[in-house]
């Protein structure tokens, strides 16, 4: 009996296919499907989303003539929805910048990236409105004309070394829903405040911090603080949530009877801080010492 092999993949409708490449985590992966077969040779360039990695290529030339590649043979009517490029420690400005350029000409939305520093066309863009920025292996320094994007609804920034003069970083970011702060540090800002008409949703993750945060987010509606014990970080919130989470990790140092008891007052003083906050709340805590009932100032519902 003669077995009839089907090429199901293929059949699939352009549109699907075009979706199927856009979704791939490399881009790299996608332009290989051109080999496939005669049909194949152009699908690659109708995706709307690119993701660039310096790590998936052995140097730095095959890597930036890998992208150009990809620039210059894609459908140009095809707009470019989402962009990812990590370039590492060596960032070629002239790439970055054209990069940047023709995405933006092609209604960008999304962003995800290290570079260092933005081109004018990024900045004044109508259409984006998400921006990843960082990377967690490492710390990165905030882009001196970074924030200030009016239309951005979601921003997360990682691994990044906030050090600015201005303690309202985020005030140009009216229209931010959602803010995610993951291992930051931020220095040179005695008051950090986070003041935003439009926020919904704010994590801050293993922020590095000896300051004041204050937190003035009136449709905010969900709320999560994880950090290592810092007795010099002040948080001062004004804003009433539906949920919040707050979580806090033992140092090493709390192992000593008498830092320890500081470490749990100063963590209930800010539990209690954000209940009276929110309608929901969740508390996670590490103690090496015993907590000797003084959980029991919190009302648990």
């Amino acid at each position: 009996m003669a077995i009839i092999h089907i090429d199901r993949l293929s059949n699939l409708p352009d549109s699907i296919i075009h979706e199927v490449l856009s979704r791939l985590d490399n881009t790299k992966e996608a332009v290989k499907t051109c080999i496939l077969s005669k049909n194949w040779t152009h699908h690659w360039t109708y995706v709307h989303s690119l993701s660039f990695d310096y790590k998936n290529f052995k140097t730095r030339k095959a890597f930036e003539e890998f992208v150009l590649h990809v620039l210059q043979s894609r459908q140009h009517s095809i707009n470019i929805r989402k962009l990812r490029i990590f370039l590492g420690a060596k960032q070629n400005r002239s790439l970055i910048n054209g990069v940047l350029d023709r995405a933006m000409l092609r209604q960008l939305e999304q962003l995800e990236t290290d570079v260092c520093s933005f081109p004018p066309s990024l900045l004044e863009s109508r259409t984006l409105e998400t921006l990843n920025f960082g990377d967690p292996s490492g710390l990165f320094n905030v882009p001196s004309n970074s924030v200030t994007f009016a239309l951005l609804k979601h921003l997360q920034l990682t691994g990044v070394d906030i050090d600015l003069d201005c303690n309202d970083l985020f005030s140009s970011c009216s229209n931010l829903e959602n803010l995610r702060l993951t291992s930051c540090r931020v220095s040179n800002i005695e008051i950090l405040n986070i003041n935003l008409p439009r926020l919904v949703q704010l994590i801050i993750t293993d922020i590095q911090y000896d300051g004041l945060i204050i937190i003035s987010a009136p449709e905010l509606k969900r709320f999560e603080f994880v950090w290592l014990y810092n007795p010099s970080l002040v948080l001062e919130i004004w804003s009433n949530m539906n949920e919040a989470k707050l979580e806090m990790r033992d140092p090493l140092f709390s192992r000593d009877t008498n830092n320890g008891k500081k470490f749990q007052d100063y963590f209930i003083s800010l539990a209690k801080l954000v209940q009276k906050r929110a309608k929901f709340f969740s508390v996670t805590f590490n103690f090496y010492v015993e907590c000797n009932g003084h959980l029991s100032d919190l009302e648990w519902s």
